[in-house]
């Protein structure tokens, strides 16, 4: 996704016929999306969510900015900064999938850490049972023991 994106802000300052102060303002909307790319990886799982809710808000934001300035204005574009562009779609189909992939991996590990603590919180408790139950024998036991004394 990176390269993608990095190809892509390429071909975009590069373009001709597009206002300066329209390269910058989708300049500063590429640089957006690689700053929440960088801090996806940087958070903890817990955050994953909210980063990736981020991740999408600046890749739909950076569209809409590259369409309103090269699309709908009707700038000319020439085949390096089209294929770019379909190069950083697919890249954000791939992140995607990639994404929902992760989530679920971490959703499983959760789903099974969650059942081995449950088994082993059952194990301890049958145990702390059994030790209750003897208890008591044992008690008389040592106490009929300690009488003979």
């Amino acid at each position: 996704m990176n390269e993608a994106l990095e190809k892509f802000k390429s071909e975009v300052a590069k373009a001709k016929g597009v206002a300066e102060e329209e390269k910058k303002e989708m300049e500063e909307h590429f640089d957006d999306v690689e700053v929440q790319l960088s801090l996806v990886k940087a958070e903890a799982i817990d955050a994953f969510k909210v980063q990736r809710k981020m991740i999408k808000y600046s890749i739909a934001t950076l569209e809409a900015t590259v369409d309103r300035h090269l699309g709908a204005a009707g700038y000319p574009t020439d085949k390096s900064l089209q294929e770019a562009a379909n190069k950083f779609i697919s890249a954000t189909i791939e992140y995607e999938a990639e994404a929902d992939a992760l989530e679920a991996q971490v959703f499983m590990r959760k789903v099974e850490a969650r059942a081995q603590f449950e088994k082993k919180e059952s194990d301890l408790l049958a145990q702390n049972q059994l030790f209750q139950n003897s208890a008591p024998g044992k008690r008389e036991h040592v106490q009929g023991q300690s009488d003979h004394l």
